[in-house]
């Protein structure tokens, strides 16, 4: 009778318990970072002689269904993923301020002035020719200066952007920490640390999208995380980061409070942003300069050996602003008094009228001077280059889009909550302890009738 009644018992528990942790499985079904969970049961005996009895069942542990291996490889991938999409969405602001709908874009305004020259050669004297000069030279060193703003508006806007995205990553390692804590002391107490290593995931996964990070974890359940072998969570102890100041370069560098120690940063969000403010973006600056000096040469070579309408006073055409090295002017004279700008060739024997440097100018336009390009090539060349790497870019975002929706339909058969599942595992509790429930109802009626029977 003993034996029936401990059997019975056991089952009853083990059917309670089982009904809570499916009840809460079903709850959580779109809880975000939820993995299911169920029951770990282990065999009872009793020692009857030389025999052992069987006493049922009793719940030892409710373990969550997860597979760290797979959640290590999402930290992987969404670190390439996150990587990707930030520098998807700076090549596209580029691109969208490289090449506008208007059409009026670099190649098309140095097309213009460099026509405009040609025509000034067949008409020296005309002044609205020469005016149209000045038009079309202004307009195309307003679209250089356009282009070197957008390049250095967007290198503005990510410095803001690292500068706020290191403090959400200190923030998250100092949460993470703090579930760390909190595991190691449940885990201490016999706990479970199921609901923390939920909450600890989450932040992980959500650290994983904003730099590259190794993910080792103990058997405590806590995590220590690094970069390139470089610790910034052990434990409860954060080594945060910081941005550092070099004065002798415009560079962002990120180091480690503890230490100063420099970081190695090639993947997530704050890997791209340093990728693209460090070295992309200034390529891109470094191409439009060289441009702009290559046209300013070519152009003020041929210029200062003409004259103009007044006097043989040799001009450059082009000069540098004194207080921006990179941004280019026409010279005041020329703005001043349109004659002045050189049409003539002076060695010539009719060198009234002859327009010849005006013409070489113009026939600038077929001259490779540009690393073996022509100077509407170049331009074509320059502004296309943010859409071609964004094209590449795409292409990569699709592919690791797919790895990591793979990978997370992976970690869904193993961690997700399959709603069918679960209630039927609802039910069976159920039956099992309305089942149990009745053979303890039986053993007391026979319990009863043997006291009955005695009395």
């Amino acid at each position: 009778m003993k034996t029936l009644l401990e059997i019975t018992k056991s089952g009853m528990d083990v059917a309670q318990r089982g009904l809570e942790t499916t009840s809460n499985n079903i709850a959580n079904v779109n809880t975000e970072g939820y993995s299911r969970q169920r029951l770990v049961t282990k065999p009872l005996f009793a020692r009857n002689g030389l025999f052992f009895d069987g006493l049922g069942v009793r719940v030892t542990d409710v373990e969550q269904l997860r597979d760290f291996r797979i959640n290590n490889a999402i930290y992987r991938k969404n670190q390439e993923l996150s990587y990707l999409n930030i520098k998807s969405n700076n090549y596209s602001q580029l691109e969208a301020s490289f090449i506008t709908n208007s059409g009026n874009d670099l190649d098309t305004r140095v097309s213009a002035f460099l026509s405009t020259f040609g025509d000034l050669a067949a008409n020296p004297a005309s002044l609205d020719i020469r005016n149209k000069v000045i038009n079309d030279a202004e307009q195309m060193i307003d679209t250089f200066n356009n282009l070197h703003n957008s390049i250095s508006d967007q290198r503005k806007t990510i410095a803001e952007d690292v500068e706020s995205l290191v403090g959400i990553i200190n923030e998250k390692l100092n949460d993470i920490a703090s579930l760390n804590e909190q595991i190691k002391q449940f885990h201490v107490n016999k706990r479970s640390t199921n609901g923390l290593i939920d909450k600890q995931t989450l932040k992980v996964n959500e650290l994983s999208k904003l730099l590259n990070l190794d993910v080792h974890r103990t058997e405590e359940g806590q995590v220590d995380l690094s970069i390139k072998g470089i610790s910034i969570l052990s434990g409860t102890k954060v080594h945060e980061l910081y941005l550092s100041n070099d004065s002798s370069s415009d560079l962002i560098n990120v180091r480690l409070t503890q230490g100063g120690q420099g970081v190695d940063l090639d993947e997530g969000e704050l890997g791209a942003y340093i990728e693209l403010f460090n070295n992309e973006l200034p390529e891109l600056e470094s191409d439009l300069n060289d441009f702009t000096d290559a046209i300013m040469n070519q152009v003020n070579n041929l210029h200062t050996s003409g004259v103009g309408r007044i006097d043989s006073t040799s001009r450059s055409f082009f000069e540098l602003e004194s207080t921006n090295p990179n941004k280019l002017i026409i010279n005041e004279e020329i703005l001043n008094d349109v004659r002045n700008i050189a049409a003539e060739d002076p060695n010539e024997v009719n060198a009234s009228g002859n327009g010849l440097i005006a013409q070489q100018i113009a026939d600038l336009k077929d001259i490779e001077f540009l690393n073996g390009y022509k100077p509407i090539e170049f331009a074509i060349q320059f502004i296309s280059e943010p859409g071609t790497k964004l094209h590449a870019i795409n292409n990569n975002v699709e592919l690791r889009r797919s790895e990591l929706d793979l990978l997370k339909s992976q970690d869904q058969q193993v961690s997700g909550v399959n709603m069918d599942e679960e209630l039927s595992k609802m039910i069976q509790y159920q039956q099992a302890y309305q089942g149990a429930a009745k053979i303890m109802q039986s053993a007391q009626l026979m319990y009863q009738s043997l006291m009955s029977i005695l009395d």
